[in-house]
């Protein structure tokens, strides 16, 4: 679910060169077979604000760390730019 979630916002990229040359597709896959059968959806939210975005996030992930008890090799977030993961390190 987490590859299709991904795809279908890489999809409407309008720029993206799967649009523009015929038969190429870079369509995602997991290489572990039992990564494939999970069956557990993202969760995707919008912000008003990059800030709110990073906060909301930073907020949450530490909640799953510390309250939680998930393990932070557990937690994986998708974000819009590479510039919002240096973001979220700081």
């Amino acid at each position: 679910p987490i590859l299709d979630a991904a795809k279908a916002v890489i999809d409407n990229n309008e720029e993206r060169l799967t649009k523009k040359i015929d038969g190429l597709n870079k369509t995602l896959t997991s290489a572990n077979e039992k990564l494939q059968q999970l069956q557990e959806l993202p969760q995707v939210t919008a912000y008003a604000t990059q800030h709110e975005e990073m906060a909301a996030i930073a907020k949450q992930v530490h909640s799953l760390i510390h309250e939680q008890n998930v393990q932070p090799n557990r937690i994986g977030i998708i974000y819009f730019k590479n510039e919002y993961g240096e973001k979220l390190t700081r």
